[in-house]
């Protein structure tokens, strides 16, 4: 696996991915260039249409930047659906597809080594 910043690998890529998690920090904190309205973009163009984008925030990272405005910007190109779990809240935004739709695809994508991660998503209702 190569490592890298997430940010600039999709960054012109255009309908290419069913799927985006973002879970990274630096600390207790997002790193900034997920943070910008060019993210939400370029992960809008890299994703196919039926494509979503799942993020997690703790509840700390939410208070590091303005948070409403992120949210307000994406969703003029998503819908944003919202599921909490402990102190993490986890944003799925989709360009098309129900919450349903979504559930499933987040199960089908996830390997046995992630069950924890998977155990998390099952809840969404």
């Amino acid at each position: 696996i190569e490592m890298g910043d997430g940010a600039k690998y999709i960054k012109g890529l255009k309908d290419v991915y069913d799927i985006i998690m973002l879970d990274a920090y630096a600390g207790l904190s997002i790193p900034r260039q997920f943070l910008k309205h060019d993210f939400i973009d370029d992960a809008r163009l890299a994703l196919k249409d039926a494509g979503i984008l799942a993020i997690n925030f703790t509840d700390h990272s939410m208070r590091s930047f303005d948070f409403e405005g992120y949210l307000g910007y994406a969703s003029k190109s998503f819908s944003i659906m919202h599921v909490r779990s402990g102190m993490n809240s986890i944003y799925i935004l989709s360009k098309v597809l129900g919450m349903e739709e979504i559930r499933a695809r987040i199960l089908a994508s996830l390997q046995e080594e992630a069950a924890h991660i998977r155990e998390g998503y099952s809840s969404i209702s």
